[in-house]
C-alpha cells in the first residue's frame, strides 16, 4: 500500500476535523503532530482473506492478464482461480453477450473471516513496540479491500463479532482504537470502530442484565456503578476509565465516552481528540477497592451474560470515497 492510498484511508476516517498535522512515517505509517508534539500514531493495513485475493488486488494488471490467457503468478492461484466464459443476458431477453470472468471459491463463513481479522490484529499487536517507541497512542486502520465484510445491516457483522475470539483480540490489543473500513450496500464506505463497539455493547448488555435481575425501586446508584465497574474490569475492560461530577458519570474507553447524566445516556465520539489526556481512574484500580457484596453480584451478572449477545452499531460513513 503506497503512501498516497494510505493517506486517503486516513482522510476517510478522520477527515478535516482533526486538529493535528499528518506526518508520513514507517512503523507506524503516520505520526500526528500538534504544537510540535506527537500525539498519535496511525498504522494502516489491508484486509484480504487469502493471499490469492491480495495478489489479484495488488499486482498491477494481473486480473486482465489472466483474462487474456496469460500465466498465473503463483501456483496457489492456479488451484484457487478459474477463468471461464459466461453469458450475460438482460432480464426478459434471449440475446446474450459472452464475457470472460475470473471465478474463485465460495464466500467464506463469517467465523472464518473474523478469524482472519483476529490474525491481522494479533500480528500488528506483536509489532506494536516499534509503534509505541514513536507515539503515545496508536490507532490501527484495517481497510477491507475485497470487501469481505460487506453488509446491509450492521448486526450481520457486529453480532458474530461480539461472541468471537476476534473481539477478544481487539479488546486486549494495545491500540487506542481499531477501525474497520468496509462497505454498506454497493458503494457506501463505512468506518466501524471495533473497540468502541465492543465496549458499548458490553455496557448495554450489563445494564440490561442488572435491570432484569438486580433492579429495585429507589435502588442505590452506587451499587449499580460498583457492580458495573467490577463486571467490566472482569470482562477485559480494566483499562477503561471513569470520572464523575455533579452532573454526569463518564466512562472513557478507546475512541468514545459513554456518559450517564440526568437527561439520559450519550455516546460521545472522541476519535479525533487524540491530544486529550485520559481522565478519571482505571476501572481495574477502582475494582480492587469495591465491596465484597458487589463482587459477588457482578460475578452473577457475568454468569448470566454467557447466554446473551449484543450489537449496537457504533459506526459512521467514511469521509469521501477511497478506492477499494
Amino acid at each position: 500500500m503506497d503512501k498516497t492510498f494510505e493517506t486517503r484511508i486516513v482522510d476517510e476516517v478522520y477527515h478535516e476535523s482533526r486538529s493535528w498535522r499528518l506526518v508520513p512515517d514507517e512503523r507506524p505509517d503516520f505520526l500526528c503532530q500538534q504544537d510540535g508534539k506527537t500525539v498519535l500514531g496511525i498504522e494502516v493495513t489491508d484486509y484480504f482473506f487469502t493471499k490469492v485475493e491480495a495478489r489479484l488486488e495488488k499486482i498491477p494488471g494481473y486480473p486482465n492478464s489472466l483474462l487474456e490467457g496469460q500465466e498465473f503468478k503463483h501456483k496457489d492461484d492456479r488451484d484457487a482461480l478459474r477463468v471461464e466464459t459466461i453469458t450475460y443476458r438482460k432480464a426478459g431477453s434471449d440475446i446474450g453477450t459472452d464475457i470472460k470472468a475470473i471465478l474463485h471459491g465460495e464466500t467464506p463463513p463469517t467465523a472464518d473471516k473474523l478469524a482472519r481479522l483476529q490474525e491481522i490484529v494479533e500480528a500488528k499487536s506483536d509489532k506494536s513496540p516499534f509503534y509505541f517507541s514513536k507515539a503515545p497512542k496508536i490507532d490501527l486502520l484495517i481497510n477491507d479491500s475485497t470487501p469481505a465484510f460487506f453488509f446491509e445491516k450492521s448486526e450481520s457483522i457486529l453480532r458474530p463479532f461480539f461472541v468471537s475470539p476476534a473481539r477478544n483480540a481487539v479488546v486486549t490489543s494495545p491500540f487506542r482504537e481499531v477501525v474497520l473500513l468496509t462497505k454498506r450496500g454497493r458503494e457506501e464506505r463505512i468506518c466501524i470502530p471495533l473497540k468502541a463497539n465492543a465496549f458499548v455493547a458490553e455496557v448495554m448488555l450489563l445494564e440490561h442484565l442488572f435491570k432484569a435481575n438486580e433492579w429495585r425501586e429507589n435502588a442505590d446508584p452506587r451499587a449499580f456503578f460498583g457492580i458495573l465497574i467490577l463486571a467490566l474490569a472482569s470482562s477485559g475492560f480494566g483499562l477503561a476509565r471513569v470520572s464523575a461530577n455533579a452532573r454526569e458519570a463518564i466512562f472513557s474507553y478507546a475512541s468514545i465516552e459513554y456518559v450517564y447524566a440526568r437527561e439520559g445516556k450519550t455516546v460521545r465520539d472522541q476519535l479525533v481528540c487524540a491530544d486529550r489526556e485520559s481522565r478519571g481512574d482505571l476501572l481495574e484500580h477502582i475494582a480492587r477497592e469495591l465491596e465484597t457484596d458487589y463482587r459477588a453480584r457482578a460475578n452473577t451478572l457475568l454468569e448470566l451474560k454467557a447466554g446473551y449477545w449484543a450489537s449496537v452499531g457504533v459506526l459512521y460513513r467514511a469521509y469521501g470515497q477511497a478506492a477499494c
